[in-house]
């Protein structure tokens, strides 16, 4: 089986490591989720000295700008070693599915660059995000949320079809998957007065909540 190809993430502005981390969004990312995709990556494609993976990490429910590095090392049981800017948290040690073996409880994971795909955005360009949800907010609960509205309030018909697609990897159906998202965002909205960060609570309520 051929190794899949990744982005060029040493080139894309807000990657590159001269590029203002305080100038880009960068879009949350659910640390289990990626965990387990890592692991079942690295069953097929082994890890080996050279190749780009992603050092993720979050601060304060954001994500930090991720660290672009190379593997430098294969220790002699398997682990990934790799130099980044997360060391003061976590070592340089990582396990197989992207745990930090110093710290695997932190919120420093590692992930091959094949499998990260978010493009960094400004984040002037990020504020229609908020502009396109608050306009739901105060709106009753028990208000059906039509397609549309879905796709208004994750800022797109492309950031609607991801969230779609991202739900149907775990085995459910379009149906189930939309009434899913539905119903995360439904609390969502219920919860904007407390202070709630919608990446956050949308992974949350992905993956603990069931549908009847």
């Amino acid at each position: 089986m051929e190794r899949p190809k990744s982005l060029h993430l040493h080139k894309i502005p807000g990657l590159m490591p001269d590029c203002d981390p305080d100038v880009y969004h960068y879009e949350w990312r659910n640390k289990w989720s990626d965990l387990q995709q890592t692991k079942e990556f690295y069953e097929k494609f082994p890890p080996e000295v050279g190749q780009t993976v992603v050092i993720l990490s979050t601060y304060a429910q954001k994500m930090e700008k991720p660290d672009v590095k190379q593997i430098e090392v294969i220790h002699q049981k398997g682990g990934i070693i790799v130099n980044h800017c997360h060391d003061l948290y976590a070592g340089t040690l990582f396990l197989r599915d992207g745990k930090n073996w110093k710290a695997p409880r932190s919120q420093v994971w590692l992930l091959p660059a094949e499998l990260y795909k978010d493009i960094p955005k400004s984040k002037e360009a990020c504020q229609y995000n908020s502009q396109n949800y608050s306009k739901f907010a105060g709106l009753p609960e028990d208000k059906e949320l039509k397609i549309q509205d879905i796709t208004d309030m994750l800022g797109g018909p492309e950031r609607y079809k991801e969230s779609i697609n991202k739900i149907m990897s775990n085995g459910k159906s379009y149906t189930e998957a939309k009434e899913l998202l539905a119903m995360e965002l439904k609390r969502e909205r219920a919860s904007m007065g407390r202070g709630y960060i919608r990446a956050l609570t949308r992974t949350q309520n992905r993956y603990g909540l069931k549908l009847s």
